[in-house]
């Protein structure tokens, strides 16, 4: 069930049924609210829950999800003509040709650009109204304190008055596109320079600042999610119809203000940790569509899950006290136990079995092969195997050679002979 109104009047007076979604904006902790997930496509989903404090309630239910989209328009792309004004309310006029995407024509945009941290025009959100051109518009909220808003009526009463049903889910468009102004200093990427070289950044009248326009596009959902430590592990999803898109485009208008600190709050959270244009970019898909789900966290109400279980703590069997340290202390028995018998086998090996031990190594077996007149002496480890470890002097003039023979079976053998070396002395 909604609670919601969609019944926009100039006067500041008649306001607050709308409004109320920028108050309670300020005073929510939106992360209470919301479970962020990440499809297989790297798109990323804020999904909408009940504020839960008991993690060990795990869930499958109903609920509704904002995903953003967003890319940067080059400048190249587009023209700016010299700024006017003054002070920090200094505007610039541009105009774009740009396309939305695949199967979207091009289309001319136009309008100021403007020395604010962060703007925001909906385009294409409603079949029959339409925010006027972008940017002053949207941030000049003096259309709303003059009696004239910031949106304008695309279609005469006699159209609207001839729809039908079907198409009532077609007043407000999901997804829908939009476009964001945002200054961003120089000083948060790495390298700065790369600011200048990408023709994604804008030159912005703040040297210190570097500009960009987005073109996003926001798509609201039906959500079908399991929810384990209140995030979200598994969802399905499918696009919601117009009236609960509406719910989130229809406040979320930028010339009617209810979202502005929710959008500013988006940028800071988007340029905290940015470094790259890139980053900038993801940052800023994921803070707005937190901040786009706002209205439907004000506008909902929880509803009954489909599954919920509770996890628990439970002891699977429980051990006497006595037979604990009963258990304790006969590991500490067996341990000593196999200590002793260690110790008692190590003295009672003899001399025969370490010369064993010794023999059987690869050092050992090649000692037997090859020099088995000293590998049958008494050696204390595998060196004293050879005669050149034992008997240095005896061995400076003597070489042990290995030499292979056939045998009368039509095999092969190794002969190991010793040859001693003659050493030729040349004298002048």
């Amino acid at each position: 069930m909604f609670f919601w109104s969609c019944a926009i009047d100039p006067s500041l007076s008649q306001r607050w049924l709308v409004d109320i979604i920028g108050v309670q904006e300020k005073f929510l902790d939106i992360d209470d609210y919301i479970s962020k997930f990440s499809d297989e496509n790297g798109r990323t989903i804020s999904v909408v829950r009940p504020a839960s404090t008991d993690l060990n309630v795990d869930w499958l239910g109903s609920t509704y999800g904002v995903s953003t989209k967003c890319s940067a328009i080059p400048q190249s792309r587009c023209q700016v003509g010299p700024p006017y004004g003054t002070g920090f309310f200094t505007l610039r006029p541009f105009e774009c040709n740009h396309s939305y995407g695949e199967g979207f024509p091009e289309k001319r945009i136009y309008g100021n650009l403007t020395s604010y941290t962060i703007e925001l025009w909906f385009d294409d959100w409603h079949q029959y109204i339409r925010e006027r051109p972008p940017f002053t518009t949207a941030s000049d909220q003096s259309y709303m304190l003059y009696g004239e808003p910031g949106f304008e009526i695309i279609a005469n009463d006699s159209t609207i008055a001839q729809t039908t049903l079907e198409d009532q889910n077609l007043n407000f468009r999901n997804p829908w596109h939009w476009l964001s102004q945002i200054h961003v200093p120089r000083e948060a990427f790495k390298p700065i320079a790369s600011t200048y070289e990408d023709d994604r950044a804008w030159n912005s009248t703040d040297s210190a600042r570097a500009m960009f326009i987005l073109s996003c596009e926001t798509t609201v959902w039906d959500v079908n999610a399991s929810f384990v430590n209140n995030e979200v592990i598994e969802l399905s999803l499918s696009k919601s119809n117009g009236s609960v898109a509406g719910i989130v485009s229809m406040p979320g208008m930028n010339s009617l203000g209810f979202l502005t600190s929710a959008y500013q709050r988006a940028h800071v959270e988007a340029t905290r940790n940015c470094n790259t244009i890139d980053g900038l970019i993801a940052g800023f898909e994921q803070a707005m569509s937190r901040a786009l789900a706002v209205p439907l966290i004000v506008n909902t109400i929880p509803a009954p899950v489909q599954v919920a279980q509770r996890r628990i703590t439970r002891i699977i069997t429980q051990l006497p006290i006595a037979s604990f340290w009963l258990l304790v202390v006969a590991n500490i028995n067996f341990a000593l136990l196999a200590l002793c018998l260690a110790v008692f086998a190590i003295r009672a090996s003899s001399a025969e079995v370490h010369q064993t031990h010794t023999r059987l190594t690869t050092a050992g077996m090649a000692a037997q092969l090859f020099n088995w007149r000293y590998a049958r002496r008494k050696a204390e480890d595998e060196k004293e195997l050879f005669e050149e470890n034992v008997d240095r002097l005896s061995s400076i003039n003597a070489v042990i050679r290995v030499s292979v023979r056939t045998t009368d079976v039509e095999g092969v053998e190794f002969i190991a002979s010793r040859v001693e070396s003659t050493v030729e002395e040349d004298s002048n």
